[in-house]
């Protein structure tokens, strides 16, 4: 949610554009009438109101900054409204945040019809990102090391213990999604990997709602530059795994855009010769759902969960 309200602070501050007469309409968070839809209290009115007074002062301080320069100025910028934006989500509720989540959607709806295509937030970059970076340069990935890649799933693995004897580099970054995979590949790909071990999409097609088609194209772009700068490297491309729509509401109906995407990612490595691997069937139950056992939260694995990975990996002969 703090990602879908984060979209609609930036198009508050974007200028209005044109087609065919035609304007892109937009939400603002913080207007008298979007306070009224969800039933905003008194109380939280005057905390919101505060909070965009704060987040204001701070956008004008920045703004003329002179010891900022314009690319700074715009990271500022987004660690303002992301400040702005995580104390908004603390004032209003859960139920709130829902309505707001459709009336988003709706005006998103409108604007397609009218010819405007939809606003994606594109971001990738975080405190922990930045931090997972600075850990990476610290400790380079080995020649001829078996690279895992990919998100918090990833990243939480104990892959040097899960697969003793094998050079692994662990290089999942908790949040992460294409967009930042491809900003950080080149690093990832100077060591000239023997083997990349790839799940990404999950953020993206669940966590930000982004269509599959251009989560697709990103995802063949991050292929296409694996196989180009290390044509040597063995590509695994792991299905994205399932999830337990259940225990996280605002995950509803992401399991069949998943399980879509998965289908995508089969056919995508067949056409590039790269090894599929289908861990998604390995970790569903009957409905379709990550299985209890392998879950706690619906989306991130138990130890259990990490040892089967590893051990379907090592039956198919991929490790």
């Amino acid at each position: 949610m703090i990602r879908i309200i984060f979209t609609a602070l930036l198009l508050i501050h974007c200028s209005w554009a044109s087609l065919s007469a035609q304007v892109r309409k937009s939400l603002s968070y913080y207007s008298e009438e979007t306070l009224d839809l969800i039933e905003a209290t008194a109380a939280q009115k005057a905390k919101i109101k505060q909070i965009k007074s704060n987040t204001d002062e701070k956008l004008k301080q920045a703004k003329n900054d002179a010891n900022l320069v314009e690319s700074e100025k715009q990271l500022k910028y987004k660690e303002i409204y992301a400040e702005g934006t995580k104390l908004y989500n603390e004032v209003i509720s859960e139920q709130q945040k829902e309505v707001l989540k459709q009336l988003h959607k709706k005006i998103q709806d409108e604007n397609t019809k009218i010819g405007f295509a939809p606003i994606i937030d594109s971001t990738f970059k975080s405190k922990h990102f930045d931090q997972r970076m600075e850990l990476f340069a610290s400790f380079p990935i080995a020649n001829k090391a078996i690279v895992f890649l990919g998100n918090s799933i990833t990243e939480r693995g104990v892959w040097n213990e899960l697969i003793p004897g094998k050079l692994i580099s662990n290089r999942g970054i908790g949040g992460d999604n294409t967009f930042g995979v491809l900003a950080r590949l080149d690093g990832v790909l100077t060591a000239k990997p023997e083997k990349i071990f790839l799940m990404i999409g999950v953020n993206d097609l669940a966590g930000r709602g982004w269509p599959l088609e251009l989560v697709l194209k990103n995802y063949t772009r991050i292929v296409n530059q694996i196989l180009k700068q290390s044509p040597k490297t063995k590509l695994y491309i792991q299905s994205v795994l399932p999830i337990d729509e259940d225990m996280i509401p605002r995950f509803k109906g992401k399991s069949i855009v998943i399980s879509k995407f998965n289908e995508e990612l089969k056919v995508l490595a067949a056409n590039k010769k790269t090894v599929y691997v289908n861990l998604h069937d390995q970790f569903k139950d009957e409905q379709g759902k990550i299985k209890p056992e392998l879950t706690n939260d619906g989306i991130h694995l138990t130890p259990l969960a990490y040892s089967q990975w590893v051990n379907y990996l090592k039956a198919s002969g991929f490790l």
